[in-house]
């Protein structure tokens, strides 16, 4: 994992938005006053990666934000990811995950579906944990003997998955699945062998059991014969019988139809005889038909020559009634019109009497508005005049928050001072009592000045905070005025338009409507509109006298012929009965005769049915009840079918067994190679094991770890101190021959002495925990792979001497070509420049800022 850009908003001490770019980094330091802001970037990175940083929950969020953000993007792999993880108070973390997607020069999304799942995602990406990662890459403030000060099963935990060894608890996990699995599916196929043995104890009795049944399927089989022999014997009795009804029954339809055909010509033999009746008495009265008849032809004349003058009349009395309804017309638009210009004439006389009072009035109005315009002008230097006062109020109030805060840190770093030991908690430098009092001489100084400075602000707030109220009792009496010019605004403009529009009606009556009501008056007055219609009214009025139309002459005869209307049709009726006369008399006599020969077939024919009838009920009387032999038959199919499908199972069930017989040596074969693989795989996880290939594998690199150490050590102790790995320790009980599996770390002095971790200095310790955890770093980032390229040292400098700082940086410097980042953190001056980059952190009233400097 390589850092290439961090940035850092609300978290810690980072207020505004810090942006850290490590791609022109290669060994830098990280340097700053104490409380600037240096360990929070490291802390900035575990947190965005695992969530961890030395604060917990919302104390990561900066005092004076609401949200804590950290995004970081780094290489793994030769692949870009970014991890960006966001925390606001009292609310759970969003955590987001991607990957650069090169092709297209855009992040893709590796975020899962909650925070959790997620961190499995980074941690499954990284292939290591929070532990693993400060062990082996990051020496966290208060944590270099972390490492050491592990039980055994620890170490070698932690050693295991800088070695990634994980993957063999992956294998071994596996390994075990497919165990279990078999060992399922061993005790599934005992449990099919139980079963098929069950089944095979059944043989014999299955084999008795079908002799029996076909026994009785043959029986079956014989008494369903005899019954298919008595059914065939009644079938042909039965269609014998079928075949005479069938003959009775043709006799009967044939005399129900003879008699129907009877029945229908008796009924038009009478409808006949009505109708010839009818026929001869209308040409009895032929001569009164044919003369009214006549009379109404002439009648239909006269009618027709009356409604050819009702035409001409109806024509030109409408013409005549259409010009009268024109005159009315004509009449009623100039009235109307009178008595528009009669009610505008009377509104001009009454607009030429109020014009002069309005034109007072608007004059007064503008005087008016030209008084209230001189204090409105003054609003904007007011409204300007606050707004000033409020930013010098926010300004200092700004200064009293950072004085105040300011305040706050000195009191804690005065706390954690007066607290401290011989040495001092910010650069681990020796401290007297004298250093002691001139630090809190000097901080009580300060804090008496802030305070003084604090208060002279609040006196300037109160002054200012007097002024804007004075400016808004002015704004408020400015606010009144506008209300009454707006009124005023108001009233003069409806003066204003009440007056232009009372002299536009003066004008444009003057102008153009006083000419017109002249006009209409004298037309009205003199009807001169009725001149145009009097030649056309008087030519219609002699047209309709020379027309000569009598409308009650014309009445009298549509009546008479009403009257007469039914005689054409009477007229019809009687030459069609002259031509139907003869042609009924001849169909009624021969109709008559069909009659006489119906009734004598009839009674022929019921004769006949009566004696087939006789013989009929002789010959059929004592048939077989061929329904009882069906049923009895039905019965004797269902019991064969049961007993089929008893024969059916049973053949199925000793067929099955003799499938049962095979599959059971299969089953045997499958769970003799069930046990084979069961006890494979039981050897492949003693090998996977904490103590098969990962013990084997620790056990070879441990000699690499432990040069690594020995040789950074030498040069850190001059040669005075070595270490040894021991991974096989004895028992307390004396009686066991085996040894346990162990990680302790033995620490030896120059003289070859033994000595526990506890009897060496800090100074000392610092320099052995530096050596395991440095090399630790060095074999992780030689694996394949090369997972973890980056190395962090956030402590240690002051607890060394010049001449021990000075080898601490010759090491560093030597082993930086096994890494692609390593950065320092400290306060110490001499150490600055000590390296190619620096990356400058610096305390300010916004928060924590940072410059990265990259030397040439």
């Amino acid at each position: 994992m390589i850092p290439v850009n961090l940035r850092i908003q609300g978290f810690l001490s980072y207020k505004e938005s810090v942006e850290i770019n490590f791609e022109q980094l290669h060994l830098a330091s990280i340097t700053g006053p104490n409380g600037a802001g240096k360990s929070s970037i490291l802390d900035a990175m575990t947190w965005s990666l695992f969530g961890y940083a030395r604060a917990k929950n919302d104390q990561v969020i900066n005092q004076q934000s609401e949200t804590a953000l950290v995004v970081m993007d780094f290489e793994y792999e030769q692949q870009l990811f970014r991890v960006r993880r966001t925390k606001q108070l009292d609310k759970t973390q969003i955590l987001e995950f991607y990957i650069r997607d090169q092709d297209v020069q855009q992040w893709r999304a590796l975020t899962e579906q909650s925070v959790s799942d997620t961190q499995k995602r980074i941690q499954s990406t990284l292939r290591m944990d929070y532990d693993t990662f400060i062990n082996a890459s990051f020496f966290l403030q208060g944590k270099a003997d972390q490492f050491t000060q592990l039980t055994p099963g620890d170490r070698k935990s932690i050693l295991s998955n800088i070695l990634g060894l994980e993957i063999w608890e992956q294998y071994l996990k596996k390994t075990k699945e497919f165990r279990k699995d078999l060992e399922f599916e061993k005790k599934r196929l005992e449990s099919i062998l139980i079963e098929i043995d069950k089944e095979l104890a059944d043989e014999e009795q299955l084999k008795i059991q079908l002799a029996q049944t076909q026994k009785e399927l043959d029986q079956k089989n014989k008494s369903k014969d005899y019954h298919n022999l008595l059914i065939d014997q009644a079938k042909q009795l039965d269609s014998a019988r079928i075949n005479a009804a069938s003959q009775i029954k043709q006799q009967k339809t044939d005399i129900e139809k003879i008699s129907s055909n009877l029945d229908k010509n008796k009924k038009r033999q009478h409808e006949l005889s009505i109708k010839l009746e009818k026929l001869q008495n209308q040409v009895q009265n032929a001569a009164q038909i044919e003369g009214n008849y006549k009379e109404w032809i002439k009648v239909r004349h006269k009618l027709d020559e009356l409604s050819k003058k009702s035409l001409i009349y109806q024509k030109a009395k409408n013409e005549l009634i259409n010009i009268t309804h024109e005159i009315d017309k004509e009449f009623k638009s100039l009235s109307t019109q009178k008595i528009f210009l009669d009610e505008k004439h009377a509104e001009i006389e009454q607009y030429k009497r109020s014009l002069p009072e309005t034109e007072k009035e608007l004059a007064l109005f503008i005087k008016k508005q030209d008084e209230f315009s001189i204090f409105i002008s003054n609003k904007q230097n007011l409204h300007e005049r606050i707004q000033n006062l409020q930013g010098e109020i926010a300004a200092r109030r700004e200064k009293i928050r950072h004085l105040e805060h300011l305040n706050d840190e000195k009191r804690e770093h005065l706390k954690e001072f007066r607290g401290a030991g011989p040495e001092c908690p910010f650069c681990s430098q020796p401290l007297t009592q004298e250093h002691k009092q001139k630090y809190e001489d000097l901080i009580i100084k300060e804090g008496v000045e802030c305070k003084g400075i604090i208060e002279e602000e609040n006196t300037l707030i109160e002054q200012f905070t007097k002024e804007i109220n004075e400016a808004r009792l002015e704004l408020k009496k400015i606010e009144s005025i506008e209300k009454e010019f707006a009124l005023t605004q108001n009233q003069m403009t409806e003066k204003r338009v009440n007056k232009e529009r009372m002299q536009n009606s003066i004008d444009e009556w003057q102008k153009k409507q006083s000419s017109e009501y002249q006009t209409i008056s004298h037309k009205l007055e003199n009807r001169f509109f009725e001149q145009k219609y009097q030649s056309q009214m008087s030519s219609l009025k002699q047209e309709i006298k020379n027309i000569n139309y009598d409308e009650g002459k014309h009445s009298s005869l549509q009546e008479i012929e009403n009257q007469l209307r039914g005689t054409e049709e009477k007229y019809r009726n009687l030459e069609t009965a002259r031509g139907m006369l003869d042609p009924i008399t001849k169909q009624l006599d021969e109709l008559m005769d069909d009659i006489k020969n119906e009734e004598q077939e009839l009674a022929d024919k019921s004769e006949a049915l009566k004696t087939m009838q006789n013989e009929f009920d002789k010959l059929y009387a004592d048939l077989p009840d061929i329904r009882h032999l069906k049923k009895e038959l039905d019965t004797i199919d269902i019991e064969l079918s049961q007993i089929s499908r008893r024969i059916g199972a049973d053949k199925q069930k000793l067929d099955t067994i003799e499938r049962k017989k095979v599959d059971k040596a299969k089953t045997i074969l499958e769970m003799d190679q069930h046990i084979v693989a069961i006890n494979r795989y039981q050897k492949l996880e003693e090998a996977f094991g904490k103590n098969g290939v990962p013990a084997l594998l620790i056990e070879q690199a441990l000699p690499e770890i432990e040069a690594h150490a020995n040789e950074l050590l030498d040069r850190l102790t001059l040669g005075q101190l070595t270490i040894h790995f021991e991974t096989q320790s004895e028992y307390k009980d004396k009686k066991r021959q085996d040894k346990k599996e162990t990680l302790d770390i033995l620490i030896n002095d120059a003289n070859g002495h033994t000595r526990a971790y506890e009897m060496f200095s800090g100074g000392e310790a610092f320099r052995i925990n530096f050596a395991i955890r440095l090399a630790l770093s060095q074999v992780l980032a030689k694996r394949s792979g090369a997972r973890l390229q980056t190395l962090v040292i956030d402590e240690g400098f002051g607890s060394q001497d010049h001449s021990g700082r000075s080898r601490l940086v010759e090491t560093i410097n030597q082993v930086k070509r096994d890494f692609s980042k390593i950065l320092i953190i400290t306060h110490l001056e001499e150490l600055k420049d000590a390296f190619p980059g620096r990356i400058e952190v610096e305390k300010t009233p916004t928060g924590s800022q940072v410059e990265v400097i990259v030397y040439s």
